[in-house]
Protein backbone atom coordinates (compact mmCIF):
# COMPACT_ATOMS: atom_id res chain seq x y z
CA UNK A 1 0.00 0.00 0.00
CA UNK A 2 2.84 2.43 0.67
CA UNK A 3 3.72 2.72 -3.04
CA UNK A 4 0.05 3.31 -3.90
CA UNK A 5 -0.20 5.90 -1.13
CA UNK A 6 2.75 7.83 -2.56
CA UNK A 7 1.33 7.72 -6.10
CA UNK A 8 -2.12 8.79 -4.98
CA UNK A 9 -0.74 11.58 -2.81
CA UNK A 10 1.19 12.88 -5.82
CA UNK A 11 -1.93 12.72 -7.99
CA UNK A 12 -3.89 14.58 -5.30
CA UNK A 13 -1.31 17.38 -5.41
CA UNK A 14 -1.39 17.61 -9.20
CA UNK A 15 -5.11 17.11 -9.79
CA UNK A 16 -6.94 17.27 -6.47
CA UNK A 17 -10.44 17.52 -7.95
CA UNK A 18 -10.07 14.94 -10.73
CA UNK A 19 -12.53 12.05 -10.44
CA UNK A 20 -9.75 9.52 -11.07
CA UNK A 21 -7.77 10.94 -8.15
CA UNK A 22 -10.82 10.87 -5.88
CA UNK A 23 -11.72 7.34 -6.98
CA UNK A 24 -8.21 6.08 -6.32
CA UNK A 25 -8.26 7.77 -2.91
CA UNK A 26 -11.52 5.94 -2.31
CA UNK A 27 -10.07 2.53 -3.13
CA UNK A 28 -7.04 3.24 -0.96
CA UNK A 29 -9.34 4.20 1.92
CA UNK A 30 -11.34 0.98 1.35
CA UNK A 31 -8.15 -1.08 1.56
CA UNK A 32 -7.28 0.59 4.86
CA UNK A 33 -10.79 0.12 6.25
CA UNK A 34 -11.47 3.87 6.33
CA UNK A 35 -14.99 3.45 5.02
CA UNK A 36 -16.23 6.98 5.81
CA UNK A 37 -13.34 8.50 3.84
CA UNK A 38 -13.89 5.99 1.05
CA UNK A 39 -17.59 6.88 0.81
CA UNK A 40 -16.75 10.60 0.71
CA UNK A 41 -14.18 10.14 -2.07
CA UNK A 42 -16.48 7.92 -4.12
CA UNK A 43 -19.38 10.36 -3.72
CA UNK A 44 -17.18 13.10 -5.20
CA UNK A 45 -15.87 10.87 -8.00
CA UNK A 46 -19.31 9.53 -8.95
CA UNK A 47 -20.76 13.06 -8.98
CA UNK A 48 -18.11 14.02 -11.55
CA UNK A 49 -18.23 10.88 -13.69
CA UNK A 50 -20.67 8.06 -14.36
CA UNK A 51 -17.83 5.51 -14.32
CA UNK A 52 -19.28 2.39 -12.73
CA UNK A 53 -16.09 1.87 -10.68
CA UNK A 54 -16.88 4.90 -8.53
CA UNK A 55 -20.46 3.77 -7.90
CA UNK A 56 -19.20 0.29 -7.11
CA UNK A 57 -16.66 1.76 -4.71
CA UNK A 58 -19.42 3.74 -3.02
CA UNK A 59 -21.50 0.55 -2.66
CA UNK A 60 -18.54 -1.23 -1.08
CA UNK A 61 -17.87 1.69 1.26
CA UNK A 62 -21.52 1.66 2.35
CA UNK A 63 -21.16 -2.05 3.13
CA UNK A 64 -18.11 -1.25 5.22
CA UNK A 65 -20.18 1.30 7.13
CA UNK A 66 -22.82 -1.41 7.65
CA UNK A 67 -25.26 0.67 5.59
CA UNK A 68 -26.51 -2.40 3.76
CA UNK A 69 -29.83 -0.84 2.74
CA UNK A 70 -28.06 2.18 1.20
CA UNK A 71 -25.64 -0.12 -0.64
CA UNK A 72 -28.51 -2.28 -1.91
CA UNK A 73 -30.54 0.73 -3.03
CA UNK A 74 -27.55 2.24 -4.85
CA UNK A 75 -26.83 -1.06 -6.60
CA UNK A 76 -30.47 -1.49 -7.62
CA UNK A 77 -30.36 2.01 -9.14
CA UNK A 78 -27.50 1.07 -11.47
CA UNK A 79 -27.45 -2.71 -11.95
CA UNK A 80 -29.60 -2.65 -15.10
CA UNK A 81 -27.00 -0.40 -16.77
CA UNK A 82 -24.05 -2.66 -15.95
CA UNK A 83 -22.77 -5.21 -18.42
CA UNK A 84 -22.08 -8.79 -17.45
CA UNK A 85 -18.36 -7.91 -17.29
CA UNK A 86 -19.02 -4.95 -15.01
CA UNK A 87 -21.07 -7.19 -12.69
CA UNK A 88 -18.20 -9.70 -12.72
CA UNK A 89 -15.80 -6.87 -11.85
CA UNK A 90 -18.16 -5.99 -9.01
CA UNK A 91 -17.95 -9.54 -7.66
CA UNK A 92 -14.15 -9.46 -7.88
CA UNK A 93 -13.98 -6.14 -6.01
CA UNK A 94 -16.41 -7.50 -3.42
CA UNK A 95 -14.18 -10.54 -2.94
CA UNK A 96 -11.15 -8.22 -2.67
CA UNK A 97 -12.89 -6.22 0.05
CA UNK A 98 -13.94 -9.36 1.92
CA UNK A 99 -10.40 -10.73 1.74
CA UNK A 100 -9.15 -7.56 3.44
CA UNK A 101 -12.11 -7.23 5.81
CA UNK A 102 -13.66 -10.70 6.39
CA UNK A 103 -16.00 -9.37 9.06
CA UNK A 104 -18.09 -7.86 6.24
CA UNK A 105 -19.01 -11.22 4.73
CA UNK A 106 -22.39 -11.44 6.46
CA UNK A 107 -23.49 -8.00 5.23
CA UNK A 108 -22.37 -8.68 1.67
CA UNK A 109 -24.77 -11.54 0.91
CA UNK A 110 -27.50 -9.41 -0.63
CA UNK A 111 -25.06 -7.41 -2.77
CA UNK A 112 -23.50 -10.64 -4.06
CA UNK A 113 -26.95 -12.02 -4.87
CA UNK A 114 -27.88 -8.93 -6.89
CA UNK A 115 -24.58 -8.97 -8.80
CA UNK A 116 -24.98 -12.68 -9.57
CA UNK A 117 -28.66 -12.64 -10.51
CA UNK A 118 -29.88 -9.19 -11.57
CA UNK A 119 -32.52 -10.80 -13.79
CA UNK A 120 -34.21 -12.18 -10.67
CA UNK A 121 -35.00 -8.63 -9.60
CA UNK A 122 -37.54 -8.33 -12.40
CA UNK A 123 -39.59 -11.26 -11.14
CA UNK A 124 -40.38 -9.49 -7.83
CA UNK A 125 -39.43 -12.57 -5.85
CA UNK A 126 -38.97 -11.65 -2.19
CA UNK A 127 -35.32 -11.15 -1.38
CA UNK A 128 -35.40 -13.85 1.29
CA UNK A 129 -36.01 -16.40 -1.47
CA UNK A 130 -32.88 -15.22 -3.28
CA UNK A 131 -30.85 -15.48 -0.09
CA UNK A 132 -32.10 -19.01 0.52
CA UNK A 133 -30.91 -20.03 -2.93
CA UNK A 134 -27.40 -18.86 -2.01
CA UNK A 135 -27.27 -19.77 1.66
CA UNK A 136 -29.98 -22.09 3.01
CA UNK A 137 -28.41 -22.00 6.48
CA UNK A 138 -28.77 -18.23 6.68
CA UNK A 139 -32.40 -18.40 5.60
CA UNK A 140 -33.17 -20.98 8.25
CA UNK A 141 -31.36 -18.89 10.86
CA UNK A 142 -33.36 -15.75 9.98
CA UNK A 143 -36.60 -17.74 10.00
CA UNK A 144 -35.86 -18.95 13.51
CA UNK A 145 -35.19 -15.46 14.91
Amino acid sequence: LSHAEVDIAQAAKLEPQDHHTRGRQGFLALAKGNFEDAARYFEIASAQSDDYNWVLGLILAKLGLNSVEEARKKLLDVISKWSKQERQDGLEWLDWLLNLHPHLSSVSIEIRSILLNPEKLADKTPFSTHVSSISPALSEESANT
